[in-house]
């Protein structure tokens, strides 16, 4: 936020079996705070199928949950950006609040058809009652520096 360089974290799965992912994932700057937007490519396709465009459309049964490990110095992530035609999250738009310098893992979560009115789940809480199946899942190892 305020004009900081951008930073972008990728995972790729060219041949689509999950297998061997290419992984990116740059080091965060200590005690700043970041605002992120996920995308969904089916880059199986050419050219790559932007599967935002229809996690947006079906906005009601979707939502991207973002998960870090307790090693990261990081509040947890807070939605920001578009909500589904009632009222609740998608989580395509976040905002991320970095401590101090520290390492461990981010997951991020899309859950099709989840119950979105579950204890936590407006606060970005995945949890059993949350329920829903998982179209994506990808863990980043997180560096603070």
């Amino acid at each position: 936020e305020g004009g900081g360089e951008v930073v972008t974290f990728t995972y790729r799965d060219l041949d689509g079996d999950g297998s061997n992912p290419e992984i990116s994932s740059p080091a965060l700057s200590a005690n700043t705070s970041y605002t992120g937007r996920v995308e969904f490519l089916n880059e199986l396709e050419n050219p790559a199928e932007d599967i935002t465009i229809e996690v947006l459309e079906e906005a009601e049964d979707h939502q991207v949950f973002y998960i870090l490990e307790d090693s990261l110095n990081a509040t947890p992530a807070s939605y920001t950006g578009a909500l589904d035609n009632n009222g609740n999250p998608i989580g395509v738009e976040f905002s991320l609040e970095i401590g101090n310098a520290s390492q461990g893992n981010l997951t991020v979560i899309l859950i099709h058809e989840g119950d979105k009115n579950a204890p936590g789940a407006f606060e970005g809480n995945l949890s059993n009652e949350v329920g829903g199946e998982t179209d994506i899942e990808v863990t980043f190892n997180v560096t603070v520096e």
